[in-house]
């Protein structure tokens, strides 16, 4: 490597520079946080670029932990520019030497700020005789989160985004949990117990991970929107590489029905068809699925109509992975959104 040889972040977007949280008893289950519109670039390497990692970290204490990150392998050359990266999102709380309660607020009425966490991207391209370069930019990160009257409703984000997760459900067996943090911007999430799953497969299979077929898994929040029965309105799902159906999808999609529940009449969008207001991700170990929707602008080229805030929702987690692994549910259960 010669001594000019150098990686840069070129454009990014932080956003989640100033958070805002509100909830009725000051706590908070997550802090997300990403970068948008990113671009990097490298020039006066000896030898020819193989890949760059563009990571996402939070840096508390001297300490620095990637919270997310993303790989391009289709680069080369000795000097290139403009070089785009996809959206990096993460939970500032992954960082192992922060905790919620670094945060939160404890009395009512009371808003406690914190502003000792920094965001960090960082590139770092690696050439073909195995030698690495690396660059990084760096943004200050407040957070203010306040504890509002025990009548209120939670609130809402600037930027980045406060999460404060209620349990809805779990299944008997204790293998899935519903989580939700309900607004005019909703979060859902499905944690998995990995002791559960191996508790719980078929007499005889030999695969005890999660997911034991590695292709046909998936996972998806059943929504029934509003109180006339529980239906499946909308199904918000993770599938695995294999692809859902006809959408070819390997990740995130939104299965709606048109029909009733009696006659159903069910239309697959993945996330590759440019939905308005969804977005899925799954965890890097497979155990937790997060789903956000934007009730406000929900939908696909007119088909899927944005269906506002619920008032009210019959909700239920789904999930397996077919041949010898296993299916699970949490079962229906009706909520009032406060």
């Amino acid at each position: 490597m010669t001594g000019n040889a150098a990686a840069q972040v070129e454009n990014y977007q932080f956003n989640g520079t100033t958070i805002e949280g509100a909830s009725d008893d000051g706590s908070l289950s997550e802090i997300r946080v990403w970068v948008e519109n990113g671009t990097f670039g490298y020039e006066g390497l000896e030898n020819a670029a193989t890949t760059a990692t563009v990571e996402l970290q939070a840096v508390y204490n001297g300490s620095t932990h990637t919270i997310a990150s993303t790989t391009r392998e289709d680069i080369s050359g000795q000097s290139q520019h403009d070089l785009a990266f996809e959206r990096l999102e993460g939970d500032v709380l992954a960082h192992p030497d922060l905790s919620a309660s670094k945060f939160e607020s404890g009395t009512d009425g009371e808003t406690v700020t914190t502003d000792d966490v920094d965001l960090q991207l960082t590139v770092t391209v690696t050439t073909t005789t195995d030698a690495t370069v690396s660059g990084s930019v760096a943004s200050n990160l407040t957070v203010v989160m306040t504890n509002t009257e025990s009548t209120a409703s939670g609130g809402g984000s600037t930027g980045g985004s406060v999460r404060s997760y209620e349990t809805i459900a779990q299944s008997d067996d204790g293998w899935q949990t519903l989580k939700a943090d309900f607004g005019e911007v909703t979060h859902f999430k499905i944690e998995l117990d990995p002791d559960h799953y191996e508790d719980g497969v078929p007499e005889g299979n030999n695969g005890t991970e999660w997911p034991d077929n590695p292709d046909e898994y998936f996972q998806e929040v059943i929504v029934d929107h509003g109180a006339d029965g529980p239906t499946d309105e909308y199904r918000f799902g993770f599938h695995g590489p294999g692809g859902l159906g006809s959408t070819d999808n390997t990740e995130g999609y939104i299965r709606a029905n048109y029909g009733t529940d009696d006659s159903p009449d069910r239309k697959d969008f993945g996330e590759n068809e440019d939905i308005e207001g969804f977005t899925a991700s799954e965890s890097d170990d497979k155990l937790t699925y997060t789903f956000t929707v934007d009730w406000t602008t929900l939908g696909v080229d007119g088909d899927l109509a944005a269906p506002g805030k619920p008032g009210e929702v019959y909700l239920e987690a789904f999930g397996g992975d077919g041949g010898e692994g296993r299916m699970g549910s949490t079962g229906t259960v009706y909520y009032n959104v406060k």
